[in-house]
């Protein structure tokens, strides 16, 4: 096992797999926040990716604009679908439970993309090009999909997909 201490995240432990499991508060809630290496964990690398996770309301905030304009892009591959995909296989009351609305026909643009929540967020300190992950979903146990916002080095936004 190796332990890094890191003045943001505290002190992470990395198992035989080489992933820390620690968490983050954003937004008055705790969110699970993962680190994980390829290679022997670094500690100077972990100091780089926390920079990135310093202020985790502010990247809520670009993780959520990311979703916006993903949406209103009009592409059908990833933030359109998660929205057409639930709004057709949940059942009412799930919609209804989910979006906090009384009639499904109140789920517009904004009232759906209130009701997603980050539920994770994943540091990978050796890939420069995908060194953040934020993922989004509704409730949980509603649904095993979700949106990936992936951002840089640098914090630059690099995209936004559907998984499962």
């Amino acid at each position: 096992m190796v332990i890094i201490a890191n003045d943001k995240l505290g002190d992470l432990a990395f198992g035989a797999d080489r992933v820390a499991v620690s968490s983050l508060e954003v937004r008055g809630r705790s969110v699970e926040l993962d680190v994980t290496f390829d290679n022997e964990p670094e500690s100077s690398l972990v100091k780089a990716a926390a920079k990135l996770v310093s202020d985790p309301d502010r990247l809520d905030t670009l993780a959520k604009q990311a979703l916006a304009a993903d949406l209103e892009s009009g592409d059908e591959d990833s933030v359109a679908l998660f929205r057409s995909h639930h709004i057709e296989e949940l059942d009412e009351s799930d919609l209804l439970d989910c979006f906090s609305v009384e009639s499904v026909a109140e789920i517009d643009d904004e009232v759906f993309l209130t009701a997603l929540q980050l539920n994770r967020i994943g540091l990978y300190p050796e890939e420069q090009d995908a060194m953040l992950i934020c993922d989004y979903s509704l409730k949980p146990g509603v649904t095993d999909y979700l949106l990936a916002v992936t951002f840089d080095a640098s914090g630059k936004l690099v995209g936004v997909a559907m998984e499962s």
